[in-house]
């Protein structure tokens, strides 16, 4: 660095940076020594296609538990699509890590969007619903 570089602002920042490249690039040959180079059977890139095919078409054909329950609930009762933060909110909103209702036949259908659930039978949601019904999605279904 020449004299005229250290009078600059943020000189002296400037300096410890090099000094710390200076000192990791030093520090490059040690990395090789974390590795340890193995051998490995060969691997047959066709059968892992094939396997990866299959595995597409049988879950595209097999349709989601999510989307069975969803059904299933839709059939059962009265749904509706309300604000995630109700239900966060109440006292039966199951404790982490489950995400689920308490209330005895109330049931959290679905996770619509990341702001909102889809619920069926919620005597709360029912009755905050009569109160004010702007706090409801337009979404029911």
């Amino acid at each position: 660095m020449s004299d005229d570089e250290t009078d600059e602002p943020l000189a002296d920042v400037r300096r410890r940076i090099d000094e710390r490249r200076d000192h990791d690039d030093d520090g490059g040959a040690d990395v090789a020594a974390l590795f340890e180079e193995m051998s490995v059977a060969e691997i047959d890139e066709d059968a892992v296609w094939t396997a990866l095919a299959t595995d597409a078409d049988s879950a595209a054909a097999a349709p989601s538990s999510a989307a069975a329950t969803d059904s299933a609930a839709a059939d059962d009762g009265e749904t509706t699509v309300v604000e995630s933060s109700l239900c966060h909110g109440c006292p039966h909103f199951a404790a982490p890590p489950e995400m689920g209702c308490t209330h005895e036949g109330t049931t959290i259908a679905a996770m619509v969007d990341v702001d909102h659930f889809r619920v069926v039978d919620c005597p709360i949601v029912a009755r905050r619903a009569g109160d004010d019904p702007s706090d409801f999605s337009a979404d029911h279904e």
